[in-house]
């Protein structure tokens, strides 16, 4: 394992997720929207160092990796396209109707289904730990857990649950993204304490 890199990864991902849900209860758009860019590449940073040495079940490593870098470039479109074009509102308004995250459109659901990848990413990565301490099977078990909200997140945009215009910024989609970054705060914690611990937390 690349610990150096391991490390870089896990502490951008938990401080941009701890940014994200800061920037989401003050309703700083621009801030949670930059802030999930560079989560996105602390997390390929943090897989791909969990990952860097692993000799049984390659495919689990390249699962892991594939589903985090398809994550990657999913979250790379929907907020470097908030950030730039959205923001700048420099396109046709029926265009713009379309790319704005907030109006639950193209962008939302890409979103969505960005994290839902995310999700798979970590449950595959999860197989790949291995546990010979409580600390590192309780990580394991965080990411591997984390893998189920890869279904609602698939699911739950082609039912007319978010029909709604208000999305993310509703008082529900709030609660339900702070409990997300919480959980994962806590994922974070937990990859960074074994991995601080252990020299290897994978088979």
């Amino acid at each position: 394992m690349n610990k150096k890199i391991t490390l870089i990864g896990l502490i951008i991902t938990l401080v941009t997720t701890f940014l994200f849900a800061l920037f989401l209860l003050i309703d700083f758009k621009m801030g949670y929207f930059f802030v999930c860019i560079i989560l996105a590449i602390g997390y390929i940073m943090m897989t791909a160092g969990l990952t860097s040495d692993v000799e049984k079940d390659k495919s689990l490593k390249s699962l892991a990796l594939g589903f985090g870098a398809i994550y990657a470039v999913l979250i790379f479109i929907v907020y470097f396209t908030q950030v730039t074009v959205v923001n700048k509102g420099n396109a046709e308004a029926e265009v713009l109707e379309v790319l704005d995250y907030g109006n639950m459109n193209l962008m939302f659901y890409l979103d969505i289904l960005g994290y839902g990848i995310m999700a798979l990413s970590t449950f595959f990565l999860g197989l790949t730990i291995k546990t010979d301490d409580r600390m590192t099977k309780t990580f394991k078990i965080l990411l591997m857990v984390h893998g189920l909200f890869f279904i609602p997140c698939l699911i739950m945009p082609m039912t007319p649950l978010m029909d709604k215009k208000e999305g993310s910024s509703s008082d529900g989609g709030v609660i339900a993204l702070e409990f997300w970054c919480l959980y994962f705060i806590v994922l974070c914690a937990f990859g960074l304490i074994s991995v601080l611990k252990k020299k290897k937390v994978y088979d």
